[in-house]
């Protein structure tokens, strides 16, 4: 009689049902890099608007480098 093997291997698994365990994994992956990415841009274009408006706030008015927004046209 055969020794059995060892916990984890022989697994009945086949190789379909592995390969789509694998891809999952990749993609939860993925969507999790993105998302920390996301929030990377998020947290460095918040911190930009804060040094810009610190900027407004002691020159006394809009930062040199902006425009007014346009005007909105009339209605009618």
């Amino acid at each position: 009689m055969p020794p059995s093997p060892a916990p984890g291997h022989g697994s009945s698994r086949t190789f379909s049902q592995k390969l789509g365990i694998y891809l999952l994994g990749v993609a939860i992956g993925l969507v999790l890099f993105g998302w920390f990415q996301m929030r990377k841009r998020q947290a460095a274009a918040y911190q930009q608007r804060q040094q810009e408006h610190q900027a407004e706030s002691e020159s006394g008015g809009p930062a040199p480098d902006e425009s007014p927004p346009p005007a909105d046209p009339p209605e009618g």
